[in-house]
């Protein structure tokens, strides 16, 4: 891992000094590598004295150096949790087990991504469906009279809740209907992005709602709403100042 800055070599000598940091930083003179990936901040003005900083953010790459996954916000104070890099840039399982966590006893579950919700990292709720074989539950879109997989979260107005984001869906239809429906099969796990800018609580609720509908080749069972809650406890992280 190597990070790039447009700060002259003496200041970033002193910066990575002082904060420890022990990966190598390169300075991007004039911002020239800052313009060759197009990611120069658009939002400062040329005669601004921070002209030249890029939007913040990371890439990942395979070993040939192509892009595999990038991560940007439009400000530099946010970032993506590890666990979030891990698992939506390189598709590598993180471990939950001790992170916040709430289940029906059945079927459903929901735990947060990271250990805890950290002030200005994004992170994920995820939403989790195990179904046996043989089942599956209804997604979008679906015919009028059935009910389709949805997720409710609600949060404190220091967390803001991303749009949820669902995986994909596999074509189904009922011999003898003419029907045709999307499901979803097997172990789901549905993603809830979160962002959070508290700073004086210990701890944010999480009240989810979980509406779902089972079925098999031949029975639909009766709608079964669940409400879950995630009790999350909250820390920070040290962003150093933009230095001058």
């Amino acid at each position: 891992m190597f990070a790039v800055s447009p700060e002259p070599v003496d200041r970033i000598a002193r910066f990575t000094d002082e904060h420890g940091i022990t990966f190598p930083v390169l300075a991007d003179a004039d911002s020239a590598v800052i313009r060759e990936f197009g990611i120069l901040n658009t939002l400062i003005d040329p005669d601004e004295r921070l002209y030249g900083l890029p939007f913040p953010g990371s890439y990942l790459t395979d070993k040939e150096g192509r892009v595999t996954a990038k991560f940007f916000n439009r400000r530099y104070q946010e970032r993506e949790a590890p666990e979030i890099v891990l698992h939506d840039g390189l598709s590598l399982p993180v471990d939950t087990s001790d992170h916040p966590d709430a289940t029906d006893g059945s079927v459903v579950s929901a735990v947060l991504a990271t250990p805890t919700l950290t002030f200005q990292q994004h992170t994920t709720l995820l939403v989790r469906l195990n179904l046996d074989a043989g089942l599956h539950a209804y997604g979008q879109p679906i015919p009028e009279g059935y009910i389709p997989t949805t997720i409710a979260v609600k949060a404190p107005e220091s967390v803001v809740v991303g749009d949820v984001v669902y995986p994909a869906t596999k074509p189904f239809q009922v011999e003898g209907l003419n029907e045709r429906f999307q499901v979803f099969e097997g172990d789901i796990e549905i993603e809830v992005p979160l962002l959070s800018s508290e700073r004086e609580a210990e701890s944010v609720s999480f009240e989810i709602e979980v509406r779902y509908q089972i079925c098999d080749e031949r029975t639909c069972y009766a709608p079964e709403p669940v409400a879950l809650t995630v009790d999350a406890p909250t820390a920070m992280v040290n962003v150093p100042p933009r230095r001058t």
